[in-house]
């Protein structure tokens, strides 16, 4: 769970705005669906080669989403091991997207 809270806490600083992370969450949430076994870095190389985006960039934003909120899991699954389906996206994306912007 340490390991978990520390990957958060890093991704929490990205250096990406909160717009186009708010903006992508429809393309993750895809591929996430689309391949509920996969683990977390390998999705993240899908979707990096899907956009030709330079590699590690999916991963570093479901990071940020998860350290955001607008995914949730469960925290004491260790990260190694977090696949697809275990990541849920929040209810209310428009509250949370609300809320972070009337704090910046």
């Amino acid at each position: 769970m340490v390991k978990n809270l520390d990957i958060l806490y890093s991704a929490r600083v990205q250096s990406e705005s909160l717009e186009i992370l708010f903006n992508s969450l429809p393309v993750y949430v895809d591929s996430l669906e689309a391949n509920p076994n996969t683990k977390l870095p390998d999705i993240g190389m899908l979707i990096d080669r899907s956009y030709s985006l330079e590699a590690g960039t999916s991963l570093a934003r479901l990071r940020a989403l998860m350290a955001l909120r607008a995914l949730t899991f469960d925290i004491s699954t260790p990260w190694s091991r977090l696949v697809a389906r275990d990541l849920q996206v929040v209810e209310d994306i428009t509250l949370l997207r609300a809320s972070y912007a009337a704090n910046q």
